[in-house]
């Protein structure tokens, strides 16, 4: 599997950051055995405190869509990807803080509220 070309699709609404991207499958298991597409992953984020790290919250696949596969084969592909996205994906670091990270002068900052914004990530300092 190769991903490609991500965009980042911020949901504000629903403080959830999503991802779209083209993907490419190869495998003897689908008809045909080479496949193009697209995925939209959407989670929202959250802060663990004790590894200092950004985490993916509740994802899920919101959009699979392949070409050239049978109904019965995309079908399959559709529950699949459900699956990884809620299972796999779920608390995945997207980013770990070293202390220096948070470290300014002398004080050290632990991170609040993340808010999804239209044109971003919002985090608050504390």
């Amino acid at each position: 599997m190769t991903l490609r070309n991500p965009l980042l699709d911020p949901d504000p609404a629903n403080n959830r950051m999503g991802v779209t991207t083209l993907l490419d499958i190869s495998s003897p298991l689908l008809s045909p055995p080479n496949v193009e597409g697209l995925v939209s992953i959407s989670s929202a984020l959250r802060y663990d405190v004790p590894a200092r790290a950004l985490r993916l919250d509740r994802p899920r696949a919101e959009r699979i869509e392949m070409r050239g596969l049978s109904r019965s084969d995309a079908e399959r592909l559709q529950q699949i990807g459900a699956v990884v996205a809620q299972e796999l994906l779920r608390d995945q670091a997207l980013h770990t803080f070293a202390v220096e990270d948070l470290t300014v002068g002398n004080k050290v900052y632990e991170i609040g509220d993340i808010t999804v914004q239209q044109d971003g990530v919002k985090v608050q300092l504390k």
